[in-house]
């Protein structure tokens, strides 16, 4: 299974500064939450994660939580959620169980039935700037104005591929924001020949380090993602009409244009010339 196959089905959404109960309490359905306090401690599987205004954090169904702030409360805002929508599920708000009254046989999208192996069991963004996705669902959920249910899906889904990806290349903000200037870098100079050598040298990292950055952020290796950029970037100089196969093999960075030419039949299917004809 993976992130592209899931069809989220938004069950309660809420943006009202609910408040996470003191008392440990397991959910039938997995949960997603924004934190709206500037200061707060929630415990997830027995894990206590701090959260500031901004922070993210999600756990499947079947884990046990509970705010345990001291001198106060978590005020959140979020989602009761399933990956898959199917009609055996119930539509309604799933409430939550008391530790000691939980019977997991309750569990909505149960692991024997869905493989939800590619969602960590627990993902926790010190900070992401998500408030205004969650708002954004709450409006639809509340509203329920035509396919608003679709809405609250789409929503949703960008928001768990957006943390999934955080979470793959590390839920720092220092690893967050290196991930962010290699790759901006890197597409702001992909005409370079660029390496992971020439990029470490750059920014004073390992070369190891630019490539694992790269990978975990893109899913490929720095050659191929630089591969799959100068393709994207030439289809766009082809499209147009305005440029030959050669000026735009040198636009994009390559000086040979039978190789640009073999590298975009392999990225595209087609030849360059092919392109053009259509």
């Amino acid at each position: 299974m993976m992130i592209d196959n899931i069809n989220p089905y938004v069950r309660y959404s809420r943006d009202n500064e609910e408040r996470i109960l003191k008392r440990e309490c397991i959910a039938y359905d997995h949960r997603i939450f924004c934190s709206l306090s500037d200061k707060g401690t929630i415990r997830v599987n027995g894990k206590d994660y701090s959260l500031k205004k901004g922070s993210v954090i999600f756990w499947k169904a079947g884990i046990p939580y509970c705010d345990v702030t001291e001198n106060g409360n978590v005020s959140y805002t979020g989602c009761n959620f399933d990956f898959f929508r199917r009609d055996s599920y119930p539509s309604r708000p799933v409430g939550y169980a008391y530790a000691e009254k939980y019977d997991e046989r309750n569990i909505i999208e149960k692991s024997d039935e869905v493989d939800l192996s590619f969602f960590p069991d627990v993902i926790y963004i010190p900070f992401c700037n998500l408030y205004s996705r969650f708002k954004e669902i709450n409006d639809e959920f509340t509203a329920k104005e035509l396919f608003f249910h679709v809405r609250c899906s789409s929503l949703l889904k960008d928001i768990l591929t957006f943390i999934l990806r955080i979470y793959n290349v590390g839920d720092t903000y220092k690893a967050k924001k290196d991930s962010d200037d290699i790759l901006m870098y890197i597409r702001e100079n992909y005409r370079e020949d660029l390496t992971n050598e020439a990029i470490a040298e750059k920014f004073s990292y390992h070369p190891n380090y630019i490539g694992n950055i790269v990978k975990k952020r893109t899913g490929v290796t720095l050659h191929k993602y630089l591969i799959n950029y100068r393709m994207s970037a030439a289809i766009g100089h082809l499209s147009s009409q305005q440029y030959t196969v050669s000026e735009v093999a040198e636009m994009v960075g390559y000086d040979d244009v039978t190789h640009f030419s073999k590298s975009f039949k392999r990225v595209t299917g087609v030849s360059p010339s092919e392109y053009i004809k259509g």
